[in-house]
């Protein structure tokens, strides 16, 4: 599962939660909240946390299951 635009990882914990057998992955673009995720992160509720801009995620094509994303903003190129 990819938490696209994990910002605190608030959103990240509660899908680990409901589905605790996952692979957990957390997205932002911002540094800084990507810190603060990876504190969130523990051996039982390991976290993989990425930093890298909306249009270049670090991920091979078809690798992700589910992409859940609450409030994102990302502009789209004209």
């Amino acid at each position: 599962i990819l938490d696209w635009g994990c910002h605190d990882a608030y959103s990240s914990q509660a899908l680990k939660k409901h589905f605790p057998k996952a692979r957990l992955m957390a997205l932002d673009s911002r540094f800084e909240w990507c810190q603060v995720a990876k504190k969130k992160s523990t051996w039982r509720k390991p976290l993989l946390v990425l930093n890298a801009s909306f249009e270049n995620i670090p991920l091979a094509s078809e690798s992700v299951d589910m992409i859940f994303a609450q409030q994102l903003y990302c502009p789209m190129p004209q």
